[in-house]
């Protein structure tokens, strides 16, 4: 249970105190924002740059600050706070999976969606390659793999900071990252062509490494009623028979109708455009090897 801080409403007489008082909270925590806020801005930012000038300890390594306090320094983006964690022996790549299920704090949506904090984090040595390696077809989710960041991040952040993850070396092969993107809709279309376009990943490709499985990205899409991702799969090639055997049956069609219950007019628009793509595959014989998750790829005859 967080304790309150000594002396937080007392400005300290040295950047000596004042380390102390912000030592004390980020080991023991806070009871409210404004408490650790206020002790921020009158006590901890005016000495910031004589504390990051002490000398280096092992403060955090041997005790890790408390778990309130980095996703606080976090959605703040509180930079001085985050260096004086880190100048103070911080280990911020050991693993820990939070409630994104990423075991990288590049993971969390507040660094997800800012790329000035996603560059200051990267450039302070967070990896984005924390995490393990997912077994083959697992039967449990798979939360902490070395995948997940960028399923995240194709799901909820901007094309920059998605490629900027990727180029440090966060993991494409267990990301399923087109699913991300596919779920997070219209906005994350970029990513979506981006992938596509790049030939990283297969439109069809099936989720061999999360569970529930959901089935192809454009099952993804159809089942999150996003229109637009459906239309811009099935541009570039999306099977439109894609179907799910187990642990549940159903099909691109299905997911379709049963989006129609709560919004009837994306469901006749992604029906309309799934006959219209099985029609010209029809037509150009190429109707078969459809992707089945929880089966073998099917034909059609």
């Amino acid at each position: 249970m967080a304790t309150s801080s000594p002396n937080s409403s007392t400005a300290p007489s040295s950047p000596e105190e004042a380390e102390q008082l912000i030592r004390h909270i980020c080991h023991h925590g806070f009871r409210t924002s404004d408490e650790i806020q206020q002790a921020i801005d009158s006590q901890f930012l005016p000495h910031a740059d004589q504390i990051l000038a002490l000398p280096k300890t092992t403060h955090f390594t041997d005790k890790r600050p408390f778990w309130s306090v980095v996703p606080w320094a976090l959605a703040q983006k509180c930079y001085p706070l985050l260096r004086y964690l880190i100048h103070n022996g911080w280990e911020m790549n050991r693993a820990h999976v939070g409630t994104t299920g990423c075991a990288s704090l590049l993971g969390e949506r507040a660094v997800l969606r800012d790329i000035d904090l996603t560059r200051f984090l990267l450039a302070q040595g967070m990896d984005p390659r924390v995490g393990n390696t997912p077994p083959p077809a697992p039967r449990t989710p798979t939360r902490g793999s070395i995948g997940w960041l960028l399923y995240l991040a194709a799901m909820f952040s901007s094309l920059e900071t998605f490629t900027l993850l990727h180029s440090h070396g966060a993991n494409l092969s267990y990301a399923h990252a087109l699913h991300g993107a596919a779920y997070g809709g219209p906005s994350q279309i970029p990513i979506i062509r981006h992938l596509l376009d790049s030939k990283a990943v297969d439109v069809d490709e099936l989720d061999v490494y999360h569970v529930p499985h959901i089935g192809t990205p454009l099952l993804a899409a159809i089942t999150k009623g996003h229109v637009e991702v459906v239309r811009v799969l099935l541009e570039y090639g999306a099977h439109p028979l894609a179907c799910i055997k187990s642990p549940y049956e159903t099909s691109a069609e299905e997911s379709a109708r049963a989006l129609g219950r709560r919004d009837e007019g994306a469901s006749k628009e992604i029906l309309r455009m799934l006959e219209e793509a099985r029609g010209e595959r029809e037509k150009e014989g190429r109707l078969g090897n459809i992707p089945v998750t929880g089966g073998r790829i099917s034909t059609f005859s």
